[in-house]
């Protein structure tokens, strides 16, 4: 039963933390649905390209490319994303045109990522990064 004359609409400010490449390209089509569907929720987005911590209130919600270690949380894996390497046709030429991973085990790598997971992912291919 449905008390009467009680709203049933979410209202509030909520808090999303997301790397710089999702804060980019898939948030904006996903806040722009949820501000059609519940007008009232203010989103913040906060952009930083570590892991934010929700046990300090950083962000109320983290989108995240790995599974959260602390044991408080509450996780769910939302999705699949595969990582993209990228390199000019001259570099390329250079390192001998790879086709599978260990091909790449002397290529110089430029990463945003100061946590470490894309190392840790490609060390898990067989290189040995640092």
């Amino acid at each position: 039963m449905t008390a009467l004359g009680q709203s049933q609409a979410l209202e509030g400010k909520i808090c999303i933390s997301a790397s710089e490449t999702y804060a980019a390209v898939l948030l904006p089509r996903i806040v722009a649905k949820l501000r059609v569907l519940e007008p009232g929720i203010q989103v913040e987005i906060v952009v930083a390209n570590h892991a934010s911590d929700l046990r300090r209130r950083e962000a109320d919600i983290a989108i995240r490319n790995f599974r959260p270690t602390e044991p408080d949380l509450i996780a769910k894996k939302i999705g699949e994303a595969d990582a993209v390497l990228y390199a000019t046709p001259d570099y390329i030429k250079t390192i001998g045109d790879p086709t599978k991973p260990s091909d790449l085990r002397h290529a110089d790598f430029v990463n945003m990522d100061h946590g470490g997971m894309i190392i840790k992912g490609l060390n898990a291919l067989g290189l040995d990064l640092t």
